[in-house]
């Protein structure tokens, strides 16, 4: 349209204004010169972007994923998926663990070119049933996981984490009871067979059954024994959802725990079954002054054990040095709706916390046993 309006304009200036009719012409086709430029200039380096990705996605500048898996003494069809650690699954929208991008990345790529399914999930719309039960591969020894104990054959997973890449201790559990196969494009690569760790699984239940807390390690434990909330996961009580923020849940005293070692933090938190909102609990790290040092959150939509909508919510860390006391905080806004808090833990990693209640429900470092 616009190029039919400037050229009847200008042939009606032709005889009259002849410099101004051929002004109208070359100033706009100037302009969409400069702008054709641009984009064509964008296209050509997509175009050229396309060369890498399929370098990429074929290893063409690598040993490719084939090759790697037979120097190492397997077939693709040895394998029956591939897990990648840190688990990550995006597309439930209540839960959202997406630690690893890129590592996940590289590892679909391996997932091409073996013809591989990948037990992660990427903009999947799961259910949240299918979901709850997934993410709890990487939740440690004492969480139920579905993708090993009711595994269809005992094929191995082509266990997979990106090298360098830092892993809790619980993801790193998984690569312990694993075979070593080797490293390709970055990617450390193990065979894990879900019976075999399956069945050790069953056999840590049933010494920790029969054990008690082992640990000489201070640790904090609020259990909401006499709060009057009832829908509780564990114990006799649970405290009642709140809606101020930043609602000081506990204040505790740390001056005399090791400041050199890993804790973890873990909350349960009863969510609605509404929406994809959660609430999440802030942990502020204080010195003698009562200056705050640092802080870190345990996100709901993080979690990777649950339990009906009870979601265990955990977060790995150390003490900053010169910490004198911790607190614990709820954060959460009016519009968020929930239903309780239940089950705060702090501990030493490397400690097994045992906690039996009068139902003879157990927890373990603040995981509910499956019995």
């Amino acid at each position: 349209m616009s190029v039919v309006v400037i050229t009847h304009y200008a042939a009606r200036l032709r005889a009259s204004r002849p410099w101004l009719s051929r002004l109208i012409i070359v100033v706009p086709f100037c302009v969409w010169a400069f702008e054709a430029w641009g984009i064509g200039s964008k296209l050509y380096k997509r175009s050229t972007e396309g060369n890498y990705y399929y370098d990429f996605f074929y290893s063409k500048l690598e040993r490719d994923w084939q090759t790697f898996i037979k120097d190492s003494g397997y077939d693709a069809k040895d394998f029956q998926a591939i897990l990648y650690i840190p688990y990550y699954h995006v597309g439930s929208e209540k839960i959202w663990l997406s630690r690893s991008g890129w590592g996940f990345c590289v590892s679909l790529k391996a997932a091409f070119q073996l013809q591989l399914p990948v037990a992660d999930a990427n903009m999947s719309r799961s259910s949240w049933s299918r979901t709850f039960e997934h993410v709890k591969v990487s939740a440690g020894p004492y969480a139920y996981k579905e993708l090993l104990h009711h595994a269809k054959d005992n094929r191995p997973y082509l266990l997979l984490h990106y090298e360098g890449e830092e892993l809790t201790p619980d993801e790193r559990y998984l690569f312990d009871f694993a075979d070593s196969i080797g490293v390709n494009s970055n990617l450390v690569a193990y065979a894990l067979y879900p019976a075999q760790l399956a069945e050790l699984e069953k056999k840590e239940w049933e010494r920790v059954i029969e054990s008690e807390v082992e640990t000489d390690t201070p640790y904090y434990y609020e259990p909401f024994s006499a709060s009057l909330n009832k829908q509780i996961i564990f114990g006799k009580g649970a405290h009642t959802a709140v809606t101020g923020i930043d609602t000081v849940i506990a204040d505790i005293d740390v001056s005399e725990w090791p400041k050199d070692k890993l804790l973890e933090a873990s909350a349960w938190f009863m969510v609605n079954s509404k929406d994809y909102r959660t609430p999440f609990l802030e942990i502020k790290y204080l010195d003698t002054a009562g200056m705050q040092l640092s802080r870190n959150s345990l996100l709901c939509g993080e979690a990777n054990d649950i339990h009906d909508m009870w979601f265990r919510a955990s977060k790995y860390f150390t003490l900053p040095d010169g910490t004198r006391k911790v607190l614990i905080s709820l954060n959460v806004t009016s519009d968020v709706l929930w239903h309780g808090l239940d089950e705060i833990m702090i501990r030493a990693a490397e400690d097994t916390i045992i906690m039996k209640d009068h139902e003879g429900r157990i927890m373990v470092n603040n995981h509910l046993l499956q019995q």
